[in-house]
């Protein structure tokens, strides 16, 4: 047989097996889930918390607290649920606002767990918080808010569930000057704070600030 003739039938042989369907076995076996939005997206869409959907390989869980649904692995659900931070049944639950909606911030009510109770504690003592934007930072595996309490800039790093914020707080050395292979040059002092499932970095040195953090989420973990 020529080369010719044996390039030929290679050819064949090859779309002959790709048209047999043995390709899409590698495909995922729920394509429903390929590129499925994060439970924040789909709850600011509409989708009820008992109907968000999860990549393949997460379980939905709610959090105790609010009912809040969060998107973990199996092994995470279950750890979660014996500390009693989330439950796998769905919870009566309330929207709330974001700082892309709105800068009232709509509280859950009660002790800090997320974004928006901290920023309704910061404001039961008194304080003027202004909600900013979005801020990215190379150490944190999560997107912050940039936040104004009383004029001085504050960050917030909100995590899907506190063993996420834990993680990366556990990057951070005593004194802030390195966060895991990053060696951050602070314009002031560096303070962090870790409260549920959120991450609080303040730079700078005014008491008052420090007081107000402080008297919501306690002592810092890291910093100067």
């Amino acid at each position: 047989m020529g080369k010719g003739k044996i390039v030929a039938v290679i050819s064949i042989f090859i779309v002959s097996f790709v048209s047999v369907g043995l390709i899409p076995v590698f495909a995922p076996s729920h394509p429903e889930y390929v590129g499925v939005d994060p439970p924040r997206k789909q709850i600011a869409n509409g989708v009820p918390p008992h109907e968000v959907i999860c990549s393949e390989g997460l379980e939905l869980i709610f959090k105790a607290t609010n009912g809040f649904p969060a998107c973990v692995k199996p092994s995470t659900a279950t750890k979660l649920v014996e500390r009693g931070w989330g439950t796998n049944t769905p919870l009566p639950w309330t929207p709330t606002k974001g700082p892309s909606e709105s800068p009232d911030t709509v509280s859950h009510g009660g002790d800090v767990v997320d974004y928006v109770s901290f920023v309704d504690n910061l404001r039961a003592t008194g304080a003027i918080v202004t909600p900013g934007g979005p801020i990215s930072q190379p150490f944190f595996t999560v997107e912050g808010i940039a936040i104004l309490v009383n004029g001085d800039d504050v960050q917030v790093f909100e995590y899907p569930t506190f063993i996420d914020a834990e993680f990366d707080a556990r990057k951070v050395s005593p004194d802030g000057s390195s966060i895991g292979t990053s060696m951050p040059f602070w314009i002031g002092s560096p303070h962090f704070y870790l409260k549920e499932n959120i991450i609080v970095l303040y730079v700078g040195d005014n008491l008052d600030t420090l007081s107000i953090i402080e008297s919501v989420l306690g002592s810092q973990f890291a910093g100067r």
